[in-house]
C-alpha cells in the first residue's frame, strides 16, 4: 500500500490541480507542498505542519481528518522501531514435545482453551481500538469547535487592528463585487482558517456586530440561520469554507474584503476593496 502522502499526490493529479494553484489559494510555500507529496515532513515548520496539511488536503478535495490520522501513524512509525515483516508461511501449532522429541510433561494441549483465549484476546483488542477511536474523535471535535472570542484590544499591541464600517466608507471603495446563488441546504456553517494574523467584524443573524482579532494558524466556525456578514482587514493567507466547500472568489490582498451570506435569497456576496486615491 502506498504511503498516504503518495495517495494525496495521486488525488491532486486526478483532480488536475497544480501546486501553484494551491500555493496561490493557501499562501503555503510551494516547497512545503512539494515536501508533503514526497513525505519530507522534517523540512516543514513543526508549529504549522498539521495546519498546512489540513489546508492542502481540503484544497485537493480529500478528507483532512483522515489525512491527519494517517500523518500521526506515519510519525509514529518513523520514530518507533522498524516494523518486521510477517512470515508469509501459514503458522503451524505444535506441541513442544513434538518439535524437540522431548518426553511429554504430562500437560494436555487444549484446543478449546486456545480458542477461548483467542476470543478473549479478540474482544480486548476490539475494546482497545474502540477506545482509541473515541479519544481521537473527542480530540478532533475539540479542535474543530470554535475557540472563545478574543477581544480585539488584546491584539492591538501586535499591530492587528480591526477595520470598522466608518473607516471602510471613508478610506476605501469597492473594487469588485461577486455574487452567486447557492445550492446548499441548512444548517449553514462557515469556517475560517488563517495563515496570517488578521482581524474582522462579524454580524451573525440578529446578534450585534462584534470585532474579533485572531492569530495565525487559528480556526473559527460560525453557524447561522439567516445571515452572516464578515468584514476582514485583509485576505492574506485567508481560507473560508461554507458548509465544507471553499469560497474560491476570495482573492489574496492587503486591503479589506467582505463576505456576506444570506438565506433569503440564498446567495453569497464577496466584495474586494481598494484604498481611495
Amino acid at each position: 500500500m502506498d504511503e498516504f502522502y503518495k495517495e494525496l499526490k495521486a488525488l491532486r493529479e486526478r483532480q488536475s490541480i497544480d501546486l501553484a494553484e494551491i500555493q496561490n489559494r493557501t499562501k503555503i510555500n510551494i516547497k512545503f507542498l512539494e515536501a508533503f507529496e514526497e513525505g519530507n515532513f522534517e523540512v516543514l515548520p513543526k508549529a504549522y505542519v498539521r495546519l498546512f496539511l489540513r489546508a492542502y488536503v481540503i484544497e485537493i478535495g480529500g478528507d483532512p481528518e483522515e489525512a491527519l490520522t494517517q500523518f500521526e501513524h506515519f510519525l509514529s512509525r518513523a520514530e518507533g522501531e522498524p516494523v518486521r515483516e510477517k512470515s508469509k508461511s501459514k503458522p503451524v501449532i505444535t506441541m513442544a514435545a513434538e518439535q524437540t522429541g522431548a518426553p511429554s510433561s504430562g500437560k494436555t494441549f487444549s484446543i478449546s482453551q486456545y480458542r477461548s483465549n483467542l476470543v478473549k484476546g479478540g474482544v480486548l483488542l476490539i475494546i482497545w481500538v474502540f477506545a482509541i477511536f473515541i479519544i481521537q474523535k473527542s480530540i478532533s471535535q475539540k479542535q474543530e469547535s470554535s475557540p472563545e472570542t478574543i477581544p480585539a484590544a488584546a491584539y492591538l499591541a501586535n499591530d492587528v487592528d480591526i477595520i470598522t464600517e466608518v473607516a471602510l466608507l471613508s478610506d476605501f471603495v469597492a473594487a469588485s463585487t461577486d455574487e452567486a446563488v447557492l445550492n446548499i441546504e441548512p444548517p449553514f456553517s462557515l469556517k475560517i482558517i488563517t495563515i496570517d494574523a488578521t482581524g474582522f467584524q462579524v454580524k451573525q443573524d440578529t446578534l450585534a456586530s462584534e470585532a474579533i482579532a485572531i492569530p495565525a494558524g487559528d480556526i473559527r466556525t460560525y453557524t447561522f440561520d439567516q445571515e452572516l456578514d464578515l468584514l476582514f482587514n485583509h485576505s492574506r493567507g485567508l481560507n473560508v469554507y461554507l458548509n465544507g466547500d471553499a469560497i474560491r472568489k476570495i482573492q489574496s490582498q492587503n486591503d479589506p474584503v467582505r463576505v456576506r451570506v444570506t438565506a433569503d435569497p440564498l446567495n453569497i456576496t464577496v466584495i474586494h476593496y481598494t484604498p481611495i486615491q
